[in-house]
């Protein structure tokens, strides 16, 4: 068995169910998938599956180190980074996923924090900007967190936002403080461990914060198509409704809702909002 990234094939799955390896299989880069420079003849990888909470486990031995660092806002957005901002944002609401994700946002947590008038947030791996600059847009006060320098820049000098240029997991508890919600928009696929980075976030959420969390719906995906983003080789990982409650319920957290939803992109996406357990 080749190596297996974010897992170790000894162990198996977390809820410890036995795992269907080689589940997809991708002997070529699928098409829309970023290009990080990987020989054609040397593109193989793929997703194995629990057989009992039916999460995605990515598989392979290439080396994608670059991915996530510098490189891989520069091969996803290159020069571009504010023209990509910009579309974003300047989308019809009803089309756009960012929008709809704040309002959704917005309205759960100030039904949740009833007695609050100014909420705080903290968006972890921003990218773009465009989550945090929406929540601003809707009177939050917001932080970013971006181990980018590019982006980082970008989201303070243009969008005048709070920056915290690093790798979250490395940043100093005390340096990034307390938060009504912290939040992960398609973030937790793109890590090894993504329970240790959620159990790090409940250490700074205030009492009854919230975190929110948008993960790829692998399950959703695979029936429409195998080489959806869902699938693209930057993902340790794709969820099912299961292995998500489970993430969440493992890192010390406690699920308030969690859904499955298709965005007005056609993203298959699972989305979940969780507290402080009591």
């Amino acid at each position: 068995m080749k190596k297996r990234r974010g897992i170790n094939p000894e162990i198996g799955c977390r809820c410890d169910g036995q795992l269907k390896v080689e589940r997809i299989c991708f002997k070529e880069k699928p098409k829309a998938e970023t290009d990080f420079g990987i020989a054609r003849d040397e593109y193989l990888r793929f997703y194995d599956q629990c057989l009992v909470c039916q999460h995605w486990f990515g598989r392979h031995d290439l080396d994608i180190s670059n991915i996530y660092s510098g490189d891989y806002v520069e091969a996803t957005y290159g020069a571009k980074l504010n023209d990509v901002f910009d579309k974003i944002i300047n989308l019809d609401p009803s089309k756009s996923d960012n929008a709809n994700r704040a309002l959704r946002v917005h309205n759960f947590s100030y039904s949740w924090h009833t007695s609050r008038l100014k909420l705080t947030n903290l968006d972890i791996g921003s990218g773009t900007g465009v989550f945090s600059y929406a929540m601003k847009d809707l009177g939050w006060i917001c932080t970013a967190i971006d181990p980018d320098p590019v982006a980082c820049e970008h989201i303070k000098s243009r969008l005048g936002i709070q920056t915290i240029c690093g790798e979250f997991l490395s940043l100093s508890l005390n340096i990034i403080g307390k938060f009504d919600l912290i939040s992960f928009n398609k973030v937790l696929e793109h890590v090894e461990n993504p329970i240790e980075m959620l159990s790090v976030a409940n250490e700074l959420l205030n009492q009854d914060g919230l975190v929110y969390i948008e993960v790829p719906d692998g399950d959703s995906a695979f029936q429409a198509d195998p080489a959806h983003e869902e699938f693209f080789i930057e993902h340790h990982h794709a969820f099912s409704l299961s292995s998500l409650g489970l993430m969440v319920e493992r890192s010390g957290l406690k699920c308030l809702e969690i859904k499955r939803i298709v965005d007005p992109s056609g993203k298959f996406t699972l989305y979940c909002f969780a507290t402080n357990k009591k």
